[in-house]
């Protein structure tokens, strides 16, 4: 059996800015960090060309690393005399025939995905992760903020590869409109085009183009989570209507979000894995209410 190590830790801080009869003010924030490192795999599970280690989807585990520790394929731009994109590949002794005057170990490009590279590209797991919130209350009337935020870590797009695949009836991605053409060549997106081995807009049987980082964007994001506002019946106008107490409210969920690509969500994961497009999207809600005590 493989051996984990799950290490981490939380902090929570919060203050009374101001506190008297009329006004108040609370601020409180939180943040946690956690790692799981593979500390033992079986012994038939290691390969010697992967230092021990063995593949696990987009992921190489070996002892003493990151569990979610990326391997991927690099994506390396575009061939500007094609438009075709193009994968990073380290060079072997048996690549050296093909590749005169390089030696082993160097990094070349290649328009092939089956001849591309994989390389480690980092951890999907954030750096810190938490949440923030204030409350403020004048007299009768409280206004409460909550926000999450993330930091660090990578995820993988599959949304945005999708997006960016020409396929009859499929919608697109904005960033298609600067795609490559004999007349932009100095664009990072391939040229427009319906089938091939296009690694930015055409997978080409799975992992090459799919799975490099052409769709691996940074996990980053702010998210203001929710926003209460409300009003408090004073006692003596509560008695009057027979009442223990009213307050009406309107609340919003999920009114701001910023992450490091304009419309990609980290929320929807926690390892890295995948953002599949086939998933719903959070939504921006408005609310009004009212909590009667009799």
């Amino acid at each position: 059996m493989g051996e984990l190590l799950n290490t981490g830790f939380e902090i929570d801080l919060g203050v009374d800015i101001i506190k008297n009869r009329d006004f108040s003010w609370s601020f409180n924030v939180n943040a946690s960090r956690y790692r799981t490192t593979l500390l033992k795999i079986p012994s038939n599970m290691g390969s010697a060309s992967l230092d021990g280690g063995y593949l696990s989807g987009n992921y190489l585990r070996r002892e003493g690393t990151d569990y979610f520790n990326l391997y991927m394929y690099r994506y390396a731009g575009v061939d500007q005399e094609t438009g075709l994109g193009m994968l990073y590949k380290k060079l072997t002794e048996t690549d050296l025939a093909n590749y005169p005057g390089q030696s082993v170990g160097d990094i070349v490009t290649t328009t092939v995905g089956s001849q591309a590279t994989r390389f480690e590209l980092g951890t999907a797991t954030p750096d810190l992760v938490g949440g923030l919130g204030t409350n403020f209350r004048y007299k009768n009337f409280d206004l409460g903020v909550i926000a999450s935020w993330q930091m660090g870590g990578k995820v993988v797009s599959r949304s945005y590869q999708y997006l960016t695949t020409q396929t009859i009836g499929r919608g697109v991605h904005v960033d298609l409109l600067d795609a490559w053409t004999p007349e932009n060549t100095d664009s990072n997106i391939p040229m427009r085009m319906l089938g091939g081995t296009d690694f930015g807009n055409w997978t080409i049987g799975g992992s090459e183009g799919q799975y490099s980082d052409f769709s691996l964007f940074n996990a980053d994001y702010f998210n203001l989570k929710t926003v209460n506002f409300g009003y408090t019946l004073s006692n003596t106008l509560a008695q009057k209507l027979y009442l223990g107490g009213l307050r009406v409210y309107v609340a919003a969920e999920n009114i701001f979000f910023k992450s490091a690509k304009k419309g990609l969500d980290p929320r929807q994961v926690i390892d890295g894995t995948t953002i599949n497009p086939f998933n719903y999207p959070q939504t921006k809600a408005i609310s009004f209410g009212i909590n009667i005590n009799l």
